[in-house]
């Protein structure tokens, strides 16, 4: 199974769940993109605003229920969650 998280629904936190290294920052008007290395993989955190730039390690953290789940095999959409349980 995969976890998808959309960019904006992560979140900056010092204890969060997925810890990452900061490799590239981009404001983009209204908003900015920040690109972070997790164990290899590359994740997209979008943040509002424009702010102070962040670097180095960084903890993300997100809310379960924004959480799409994925056949890791197919990439096919199985579900998602909703208040802890999984809805398909």
């Amino acid at each position: 199974m995969l976890v998808g998280i959309r960019p904006e629904h992560l979140k900056p936190a010092a204890d969060g769940k997925i810890k990452g290294c900061v490799s590239y920052q981009e404001n983009t008007g209204n908003q900015r993109t920040v690109t972070v290395n997790v164990n290899g993989e590359t994740v997209f955190v979008t943040l509002p605003g424009v702010g102070a730039e962040i670097s180095g390690n960084i903890g993300l953290d997100f809310n379960w229920d924004e959480v799409s789940l994925f056949n890791a095999e197919t990439k096919e959409n199985i579900g998602y969650v909703q208040k802890g349980e999984i809805v398909r």
